[in-house]
């Protein structure tokens, strides 16, 4: 139940889950499951089938509201999310293997709008699958206000985050070629560039820049091997120590 001065709240201790194993529910048949509590919005990783979610939400005031409903999790394969209102269902396509522009509101969340009427009652049923990470069952509710501040913050944030690793490489570089060491700054450049590269595809980075599908499976497992590949590369290197008789490591 929403009032006037609503801002933002967790959905996660008034929803229900169900998963859906055999992947045989539909929402035409969603009502015959087996609904429980949603104890962990977490409903698991690297599952093979969907998971459903259902809650409700209620306009208490006397005042038409707008809300902004959003995944907490940027990488989200497939959120299929069904909006009930009286006798009228509309299915909303959100998640990474779907284009950004083809959603009402285009960022590397997926977010929906919800307007409410005064003291009108939706139902929210969400069909979830991620194949390469967990699934992630929560709904945040956002009014409108609160959802711009967060998404300047956000902003804000990954502003900061690109400029450190951009002033951590450029001053870092200098000192690396006074070593004259090409092999471990040629392996911190490309520690950095994946780095960057991960954390821009599983957080939804890249899908906000128009990419979206199998592409950005590829690309986050891509980043992750590199990723890896060249912080083992880069410690190694740098523990690598000169001796009188030769290299020790």
């Amino acid at each position: 139940a929403l009032d006037d001065d609503f801002r933002y709240i967790k959905a996660s201790p008034f929803m229900e889950s169900v998963a859906d194993e055999n992947s045989s529910l539909s929402i035409e048949t969603i009502h015959t499951a087996q609904w429980k509590p949603m104890l962990s919005s977490n409903l698991g990783g690297l599952n093979d089938y969907p998971s459903w979610t259902k809650c409700t939400i209620k306009n208490t005031s006397d005042n038409a509201q707008v809300l902004m409903i959003k995944n907490p999790r940027a990488s989200m394969d497939e959120i299929d999310l069904y909006i009930l209102r009286h006798s009228m269902t509309t299915l909303r396509k959100l998640g990474d293997k779907h284009p950004i522009d083809a959603k009402n509101i285009p960022h590397r969340y997926s977010v929906e709008f919800l307007e409410l009427a005064p003291h009108e009652e939706v139902h929210l049923i969400s069909k979830l699958f991620n194949a390469h990470d967990s699934t992630e069952g929560e709904w945040e509710i956002f009014s409108r206000k609160s959802f711009i501040e967060f998404t300047m913050m956000e902003s804000l944030w990954w502003g900061i985050f690109i400029g450190i690793y951009i002033a951590l490489f450029f001053y870092a570089t200098p000192i690396l070629l006074a070593t004259k060491d090409k092999t471990l700054s040629l392996f911190f450049s490309f520690y950095i560039i994946s780095s960057i590269g991960y954390q821009f595809s599983v957080n939804g980075i890249l899908h906000s820049l128009g990419i979206y599908g199998h592409a950005i499976t590829v690309l986050t497992h891509f980043f992750n091997v590199l990723f890896s590949i060249f912080t083992v590369l880069v410690i190694l290197r740098f523990l690598r120590f000169t001796h009188h008789k030769g290299i020790l490591w």
